[in-house]
């Protein structure tokens, strides 16, 4: 089994309000609009980094799993190349921490180049066991295997001009949405899905292929 929380919310947003107002045609606000565009500027943000498998903004994730992903076969006996451990959400800026319980119940830090191979710039973000190595033997406990990183559009210098442009037009639109659409159910109107536009936007940015969790970090025949 395996896990992917966020550690680290963003310090900074994508837009200030003020760029709100002026997509939304707003020429004067209230505290209580600062509220709610607030909300739906940081809904926003979230649903479209979910969609898209990005961090939008600079932030802190944590990857935990049992084991790591090695290949064998069905002597027990590892594939020389083994599988690489994928990390959700991307860009990947840094490997922060990566750590794992020994066979002695120990936590061992492994974050040197020396243990794994790091593929930063793939889509999705991947770290390699070393050349013509493997990873580590680890207590199969949960969350043995445990990578601290931090990831985000807006670079090491938490940037949002940096940010696709893309990705501002997709969360721009879905706040303009919700602004104009604040009920669950709209009375009297058609229910619609949100216009393929929206997605459309993100097929650029996305991390990669959508991959199955318990296809790289779950039992069975993928793990053995």
């Amino acid at each position: 089994m395996s896990s992917l929380v966020r550690t680290t919310a963003p310090v900074k947003q994508l837009f200030q309000l003020q760029e709100l107002y002026d997509v939304l045609r707003i020429t004067s606000s209230t505290s209580g609009d600062d509220i709610v565009l607030s909300a739906y500027l940081e809904a926003a943000t979230q649903w479209v980094e979910g969609l898209a498998g990005i961090s939008i903004m600079k932030q802190g994730w944590t990857l935990k799993a049992d084991q790591f992903p090695y290949n064998r076969d069905g002597f027990d006996r590892r594939y020389p190349l083994g599988k690489p451990i994928l990390l959700p959400r991307g860009p990947v800026l840094t490997i922060d921490t990566f750590t794992y319980q020994d066979l002695n119940n120990v936590t061992q830090n492994i974050n040197t180049p020396s243990f794994f191979q790091a593929a930063l710039d793939e889509r999705p973000s991947a770290l390699y066991p070393p050349y013509n190595g493997f990873f580590p033997t680890a207590l199969w406990v949960p969350g043995a295997m445990n990578i601290i990183f931090t990831c985000g559009m807006s670079g090491a210098t938490d940037d949002p001009t940096k940010v696709d442009s893309a990705v501002k037009m997709a969360v721009k639109f879905l706040v303009a949405h919700w602004n104009e659409n604040r009920e669950p159910v709209p009375v009297n109107m058609s229910l619609q899905k949100l216009p393929y536009s929206l997605e459309s936007m993100l097929w650029s940015a996305r991390n990669g292929h959508r991959f199955d969790w318990e296809k790289y970090y779950g039992f069975g025949n993928y793990w053995y």
